[in-house]
């Protein structure tokens, strides 16, 4: 979940500034496609320089350090119980209560560095 959350962070960066550029040309389908494989690659730039794994790493570790990583185990736990323990849960069960909880409960302060990481991230990339 923290990965996604960090990967899904840079898709929308990227994606909210290809929304910010102006587009003219008549080919808008081609321009937005360009755009998207201009995004893809920007993004796997940043995890071949390594840094998309350091800002995961930072975030994972501001995660455990402040306690949200216990409080989603203890959801997770929560889930099994309710859902008739370990022999009949499944794991579409336990992910609708894990994955929308874990989302809404990082603290607002750890997503702003992210945005701040990544955006700083991008903006190098896009110098080299």
């Amino acid at each position: 979940l923290r990965f996604c959350y960090v990967n899904q962070y840079c898709t929308l960066m990227t994606a909210q500034e290809s929304l910010n550029r102006p587009t003219t040309s008549a080919s808008h389908t081609e321009s937005e496609r360009d755009e998207s494989n201009n995004d893809a690659a920007l993004i796997q730039r940043l995890r071949k320089s390594g840094k998309l794994e350091k800002i995961q790493h930072d975030f994972t570790a501001k995660l455990v350090q402040c306690g949200w990583r216990d409080d989603l185990t203890d959801v997770a736990k929560d889930a099994v119980r309710d859902n008739g323990g370990i022999t009949q849960v499944t794991l579409d069960q336990i992910s609708a209560v894990v994955v929308p909880h874990g989302y809404d409960t990082v603290p607002p302060i750890l997503r702003e560095k992210v945005k701040k990481q990544l955006r700083q991230a991008i903006r190098e990339e896009k110098q080299t």
